[in-house]
């Protein structure tokens, strides 16, 4: 009887681990299935309104459900455009001249190029946990070739760590030469200069904003920063000038992405995203100390509710009126 008993309950286990097998089977095929219907629908788009700029309520209910991987490169080149109107010409002269400072051939450079030499002891490190970019990974070369461009191009910013992140994502979607033009792009922005010129004023102008609309989306919570110590400098630098990239999931930051550029960068959507990031773990958070916070905030666990977040940046009213009154 024990012996039926045990055969009857190992039955009923491999009954369970059937039934999870094949749901794990019907979500992934549903999930494709999702897939190939977002592509359909993005290649009519792009057959219809090459420069995704005419059927604008379309493009926004598709973005909001997140660009297909396999279109995102294309996609996101097209949103965030190209007025600095960088050539391959251009991306191959600052190839060579990179090449020829880190080589030591060219013994006079300008401002910070000599930075190009700063950038392998990051290449490594950036998104440790991704084979590709480490010392024989296959965009190893990739990355450094992109940054030390970057260096040439605007030796007057030089290479800043962190920026290894946002080019690094960038070419996990697209090619080399059209990475670079999309850093560059980003980066150039007034918003993103302030973080990588290290200029104190504007930083702290931005993280006084921000803490501006904690006290007034998450007033509880802000008050609990306050109380245990927690300054907003932590984290938050690290969010922006990193455009969400090395603390978060991948799979987060690329919808984080697909919103931002598809918003014509518009640099209120990363407030919102910060709040409604810290708005998810609010509860969490009321009744951490700063050690917790800290770790909680600094390296954001794979639990994070992406769509939650996403939800509550979508329900978030920022006025351009408002948002100047806080700068």
């Amino acid at each position: 009887c024990v012996a039926h008993g045990v055969q009857g309950a190992h039955n009923m286990a491999d009954d369970a681990d059937k039934d999870k097998a094949e749901e794990k089977t019907t979500s992934r095929e549903a999930d494709v299935k999702k897939e190939m219907e977002l592509t359909k629908m993005w290649a009519k788009i792009e057959a219809e309104d090459g420069n995704l700029k005419k059927k604008k309520k379309q493009i926004r209910e598709l973005v909001k459900v997140g660009i297909p991987p396999d279109l995102r490169g294309r996609i996101w080149k097209k949103m965030i455009g190209n007025h600095l109107n960088i050539t391959v010409d251009i991306y191959q002269f600052y190839v060579s001249r990179a090449e020829a400072i880190r080589d030591n051939r060219r013994k006079q450079t300008l401002g910070c190029e000599s930075s190009v030499n700063l950038i392998g002891t990051d290449l490594h490190r950036t998104f440790p946990y991704l084979s590709v970019f480490q010392s024989e990974g296959a965009y190893n070369d990739t990355l450094r070739e992109v940054l030390e461009v970057w260096v040439c191009y605007r030796p007057d910013i030089g290479y800043v760590q962190g920026m290894s992140f946002v080019a690094g994502l960038l070419l996990l979607y697209m090619e080399p030469e059209d990475a670079f033009t999309c850093l560059a792009n980003l980066l150039c922005q007034p918003f993103f200069l302030s973080f990588y010129r290290m200029d104190e004023k504007e930083v702290l102008s931005i993280l006084g904003a921000l803490d501006k609309l904690l006290d007034h989306f998450l007033p509880n919570l802000n008050k609990h920063f306050k109380q245990v110590g927690i300054t907003l400098e932590v984290f938050a630098v690290d969010w922006f000038l990193t455009i969400f990239s090395r603390s978060f999931p991948l799979a987060f930051t690329s919808q984080v992405w697909d919103n931002f550029f598809h918003l014509k960068c518009d640099v209120r959507y990363l407030f919102k995203v910060a709040i409604g990031i810290i708005s998810s773990f609010e509860q969490t958070l009321l009744r951490s100390d700063f050690e917790e916070i800290l770790h909680l905030l600094g390296r954001v666990p794979h639990s994070l509710d992406a769509t939650r977040v996403l939800q509550i940046c979508e329900g978030l009213i920022l006025t351009q009126e408002r948002f100047r009154s806080v700068l």
